[in-house]
């Protein structure tokens, strides 16, 4: 599930979950792809975005134990909020999951509800040659969809393994 309200995925202080040093990636290129990501879903959905337009925060990464990283890593959260009508939000929902598999984010949830009453739901899904994570998901009342990609915990550049 994705952390939203820690940025990106868990790394346990300078190294990766693999016990790898972490990717050093400038945090443009990090927005960059949250960008494509982002637009990429906007497109599906096809819906205005609302006024506030986008809201973009990088972050230290969390440790495993909860314990927060030094100054040299971090991670992004980006995120748009489009206004899509409850008669909607199924239909653009199942749209987005389809456009994951087609274009190599693997679906990890998957939870659309079609009730009358409370249409709506949520779809997630991480790319798999990037470790980027998609929430895609209904704000409750169902009057807008929430778009969130969080990226993976990065060393800044110029710091090197340790």
């Amino acid at each position: 599930m994705l952390g939203l309200l820690v940025f990106g995925s868990a790394c346990g202080g300078d190294m990766s979950k693999n016990d790898e040093p972490l990717r050093v990636k400038p945090l443009d290129d990090t927005r960059a792809i949250a960008e494509r990501y982002a637009r990429a879903v906007l497109d599906v959905i096809g819906a205005p975005v609302t006024p506030q337009g986008l809201s973009s925060k990088d972050g230290p990464c969390e440790g495993l134990d909860g314990s927060v990283s030094d100054a040299d890593s971090y991670s992004l959260l980006h995120m748009y909020n489009v206004i899509v009508a409850p008669a909607h939000q199924v239909e653009a929902l199942r749209r987005v999951r389809d456009a994951f598999t087609a274009q190599g984010v693997k679906v990890v949830q998957d939870e659309i509800y079609d009730i009358p009453e409370s249409p709506g739901g949520k779809v997630s899904g991480v790319g798999e040659a990037d470790g980027f994570r998609i929430l895609v998901s209904s704000t409750a009342p169902p009057e807008q969809i929430t778009v969130w990609v969080t990226s993976p915990c990065f060393a800044k550049p110029g710091r090197g393994p340790k």
